[in-house]
């Protein structure tokens, strides 16, 4: 699934900058792109209604229900929650704030350029989750125990994403005009490769206290995931383009590179205290 949407957000970002700069007006140029994606919104939804499946689903029994909850009350589903939020959140903070970054100068790129751009970020997402994916499936253990595993690959990631984040606004704010270039297209490539690692393995994690044949309890945490990631993936931008308007874009990201040492400070909370939680 991951691979499918990044090869999508891949495609968009290009074919959407290309749009936008091939009108030559501004509300032509904002207009033309929308229309593409209402259309290709009203194409896909044919098939999709064709694919949706007939049987009505099995019920939750009461068993599952009280399993789920009880899970969701755990420290390690509540750490890895958190965790999700935040993914989202710093990985589309972008979207308010980078263009104009990239649009002034010393870089002055056109739209083309920039979804260009966009485009490298989350292609280098969708091929970061393919071996991402092979790590989790390795760390992921039948009878218990792979959630400190999991935690400890995202956590890398939040390292990552930190120093990616460093890379693109301190950094390349404080550099000569051409190595704050070569920062820029270092940078965001290696935010989408990391990101695959700060997110992929979350939803296994927040699956891992769940019984292995409980698939109404499964179903329920993955709901959980899709409405954490989606409230993360709204908070982001505006939290970002009001900061970004109030103290800066190197500032901004100063503070999401803050951001990503906590959450991997987070993700390391649940392994450390239990072991240093004393044995009976």
């Amino acid at each position: 699934v991951e691979v499918v949407v990044g090869i999508g957000s891949a495609v968009g970002s290009g074919v959407g900058g290309a749009l936008y700069a091939s009108c030559g007006t501004a509300a032509a140029a904002f207009l033309l792109p929308c229309s593409a994606l209402a259309a290709a919104c009203a194409i896909s939804a044919l098939p999709m209604l064709i694919l949706l499946p007939r049987a009505a689903p099995e019920q939750q029994t009461t068993a599952s229900t009280v399993a789920a909850t009880r899970h969701w009350r755990s420290l390690d589903f509540i750490v890895t929650a958190i965790a999700v939020v935040l993914a989202a959140a710093v990985s589309e903070s972008l979207n308010p704030i980078l263009e104009p970054r990239l649009l002034a100068p010393p870089l002055l790129w056109d739209e083309t350029k920039v979804g260009s751009l966009l485009a490298a970020y989350t292609g280098a997402y969708t091929l970061g989750a393919l071996p991402v994916g092979f790590l989790t499936d390795r760390c992921e253990s039948p009878s218990g125990g792979g959630s400190w595993r999991l935690k400890g690959l995202m956590a890398l990631g939040w390292v990552g994403l930190g120093g990616s984040f460093y890379l693109l606004g301190p950094a390349s704010s404080s550099a000569a005009p051409s190595v704050a270039l070569g920062l820029t297209l270092t940078a965001l490539p290696l935010i989408g490769l990391l990101s695959a690692l700060a997110i992929v393995p979350s939803l296994p994690d927040m699956q891992s206290g769940v019984a292995a044949h409980d698939e109404a309890a499964k179903a329920s945490v993955c709901a959980a995931w899709n409405g954490l990631f989606s409230l993360g993936g709204a908070l982001g931008p505006a939290v970002s383009a009001v900061a970004a308007a109030a103290i800066g874009f190197d500032a901004t990201v100063g503070g999401v590179v803050a951001v990503c040492a906590a959450a991997s400070a987070v993700l390391c909370a649940p392994p450390l205290i239990r072991c240093c939680r004393p044995t009976e």
